[in-house]
């Protein structure tokens, strides 16, 4: 299994009782990430990945209620995104993502590791949550 490694700051904006989110400002910079899996394998193919990591967040859908006996639907958001990493299984980017989170997100991040691929899309390869 693979590892990441992040360094998050997150001001969060000031509500009358602790459990409304409001939003507020993450920062995060997206360290290294360590013993990925090799995804791109092949007769051709490198033995290795090449990786970047996503920040994301849920967005409320319309008609979204606390109470709806989880019927809410949300919309995965992308705030930002590392650089591609070529041809590694142990990159390390050091790169400062930013998300301006407001009332209509839910307070909690995503850190989503892709292997980026020209030819078929962009391959999951895990991901990371966090609770504001």
């Amino acid at each position: 299994t693979g590892k990441l490694k992040v360094n998050i700051s997150f001001e969060r904006i000031q509500t009358p009782r602790e459990e409304e989110f409001y939003g507020g400002m993450l920062v995060a910079k997206v360290v290294e990430a360590r013993n990925l899996l090799a995804m791109d394998k092949g007769m051709f193919a490198s033995g290795k990945s090449d990786p970047f990591v996503k920040l994301q967040g849920y967005k409320k859908g319309k008609g979204w209620a606390i109470l709806s006996k989880g019927k809410n639907k949300s919309k995965i958001e992308t705030f930002d995104k590392t650089k591609v990493a070529k041809k590694t299984l142990e990159p390390v980017w050091n790169h400062k993502l930013k998300a301006a989170l407001t009332p209509q997100h839910l307070p909690v991040v995503v850190f989503a590791v892709f292997d980026h691929d020209d030819m078929s899309g962009d391959d999951p390869m895990g991901v990371v949550k966090i609770n504001l």
